[in-house]
């Protein structure tokens, strides 16, 4: 995409931006003359309420309006994103999205309650800096290297008073190629130096921006930066806020940034300047040129106060929301690294750990995988997908419960994330054999009366020290009593890969979720979705009518389009119809294997072997 297309959606971007923020205006201009109508007695609360549900149906209506725009663009909020964040000229995201749009805030009274701070930090600062040599220029270069030395000794010699940890991130590019100078996450946090690129992104708490004296903070440029970085991080961690702040040496501002209600729209605060440093300058002249040599550094104490107490603020303070960690949580950082990061859905992400260079201990396997919970409302599934895996290993084979689902081997003491022995590997496409393997581990949770309910193609991995296909992710999954045949309860999961059954429900129910409506799972749910995601998975056509039906906005009309795909396909498709009657007439465990012959037939229709 070239800069000019970028540039092109930013300015269509921001023209959704302002009619959204046009509509907020028109909105609140509406309730001011509700309430001087009111006031004034002019009509009754009956006619109140009609002039109410009007006005809703025409805020309605322009919604839709902009939302047909955006799919027009194809500016939806991921296209929207990242046009924001290619924006690189700072100036040109500071006069877009920042002038008329940042406003004050006092740094010294948000950190009155701040208990941590305390002398010895300062001490440690201002002996630091005693050996600090002045010069002629301090450049920018010098500045980062102070700042490295001074806050990463800091932090870990007052450890006990922080919950964060320093890393130096010059020339990192971890956050879409941005140079971040500072870069601040929690101490439990162990991340491999080699592969910051891959998660850094993350786990980062705060920012900061380090500048040569040279430089006024008060510049657009720098300001920009900052604050684009910022607005980048949030948009990635889907965060409420973020703290950050901005430094020459001898001047500090801090900043924050905050989520607004509508998508992509935030509010920008800047701090008063707090000074750090007084200096004291030598003029000289030389043939007529006229230089300023700095012969004096003084500590300035106040400043450098508010800057231990921003680095020693309460964890809650700081509203990283990205990953529901806190500083607290073993995440076992003194044994294992972080490596990359394997995949992630709404509810965790999943990272590589590898076993630390100085970990000599041989009962600790050479790497793990951790998957981690993204907020409080998720923790009941990381639970239940600890219990499930637990009946898995308990009612049935174990060899085959080896082959065909990865093992838990530890959970955090709230369950705030779980470990697996192995990394496993994505797959694109399903051979027979690995239909038939699929077909094998639907068979193994019917024999133990357990239904996966979110069966889709990302929750399918390969193993490649067995060779074997594994399926993942049981955080939705239930069990049966040993004489039920269906059990009702709240749809979770994907609708997309659903049976016919299912879909015909839906088309027929009034909902505003379909996560509020209840269905009446049968214990071959989980076979009907297999089979369509063997047909996606085998043949190209159906794989790309499903990715055209992302595009749809409501969920209704994605019902219907699936609802008249499959049943499409059962009447064009001989062998799959004849796989639909034998999953609906399943009675028993053996009836299995008659499904997995005629899987060998759609196969061979399809020279896809």
């Amino acid at each position: 995409m070239t800069v000019n297309n970028d540039n092109q959606q930013a300015e269509r971007i921001l023209q959704l931006e302002l009619l959204i923020e046009q509509e907020k205006k028109q909105q609140l201009l509406i309730e001011k003359e509700k309430e001087e109508i009111i006031q004034q007695g002019k009509i009754k609360q009956l006619d109140l309420q009609l002039l109410i549900e009007k006005e809703k149906t025409k805020q309605k209506k322009e919604v839709e309006r902009i939302n047909r725009m955006k799919l027009q663009h194809g500016l939806f909020s991921a296209s929207s994103n990242k046009s924001q964040t290619l924006l690189r000229n700072h100036v040109d995201f500071y006069n877009r999205y920042v002038n008329g749009n940042i406003h004050s805030f006092d740094i010294i009274s948000l950190f009155n309650n701040n208990n941590y701070s305390n002398d010895n930090m300062i001490n440690y600062i201002k002996n630091y800096f005693k050996r600090f040599v002045p010069c002629s220029e301090i450049t920018e270069a010098q500045i980062q290297n102070t700042y490295n030395t001074v806050i990463i000794n800091l932090l870990k010699n007052f450890k006990d008073s922080t919950s964060l940890q320093y890393l130096a991130t010059t020339n990192q590019n971890y956050l879409d190629n941005c140079d971040i100078d500072c870069t601040f996450i929690f101490k439990n946090v162990n991340i491999d130096k080699d592969n910051q690129n891959q998660c850094l992104k993350d786990f980062v708490v705060c920012l900061g921006e380090l500048k040569s004296p040279t430089f006024s903070i008060d510049q657009t440029l720098c300001i920009g930066q900052l604050l684009q970085y910022m607005t980048t991080l949030l948009k990635i961690q889907n965060r409420e806020k973020i703290y950050g702040f901005l430094t020459n040496f001898q001047y500090m501002t801090y900043y924050y940034v905050e989520k607004q209600q509508f998508p992509n729209l935030y509010t920008y605060y800047k701090s008063q300047h707090i000074k750090m440093f007084n200096y004291s300058c030598k003029i000289s002249s030389i043939n007529t040129t006229t230089t300023e040599q700095i012969t004096n550094i003084d500590f300035n104490e106040n400043g450098w106060k508010l800057f231990t107490k921003f680095l020693t603020m309460n964890n809650d303070f700081y509203q990283y929301t990205a990953l529901y960690i806190n500083p607290s949580i073993d995440l076992l950082g003194q044994r294992y690294n972080i490596k990359k990061k394997l995949g992630n859905s709404l509810s965790s992400m999943v990272y590589l750990l590898k076993k630390n260079e100085n970990n000599y201990s041989n009962d600790d396997l050479q790497c793990l995988v951790m998957k981690i919970c993204t907020r409080s409302l998720y923790l009941h599934l990381f639970k239940n997908e600890f219990e499930i895996i637990k009946q898995l290993k308990q009612l049935n084979n174990p060899n085959k419960f080896n082959l065909f689902f990865e093992d838990i081997l530890n959970s955090s003491l709230e369950g705030r994330y779980l470990l697996f022995p192995n990394e496993l590997q994505p797959i694109e496409s399903l051979t027979l054999i690995q239909s038939k393997q699929l077909i094998d581990i639907i068979q193994y949770l019917y024999d133990c009366r357990i239904i996966h309910r979110d069966l889709h193609p990302n929750n399918l991995m390969l193993d490649y020290h067995n060779k074997h296909l594994k399926l993942i992710d049981f955080d939705c999954a239930i069990s049966y009593e040993v004489d039920e045949m269906t059990i009702d309860l709240p749809f979770e999961g994907t609708i997309s890969y659903a049976g016919e059954k299912l879909l015909n429900f839906f088309s027929k129910s009034s909902f505003r979720s379909i996560y509020e409506v209840y269905y009446a799972y049968e214990r071959t749910y989980d076979l009907q979705c297999a089979l369509n995601v063997i047909m996606i998975m085998t043949n190209d056509e159906i794989n790309d009518e499903m990715i055209s039906m992302k595009s749809l906005l409501s969920i209704n009309e994605r019902i219907s389009e699936l609802l008249k795909l499959w049943q499409n396909i059962k009447k064009t498709n001989k062998i799959y119809s004849k796989l639909l009657d034998l999953i609906n007439n399943l009675k028993q465990s053996s009836d299995f294997d008659f499904i997995k012959q005629e899987l060998k037939k759609l196969f061979e229709i399809s020279n896809i072997c």
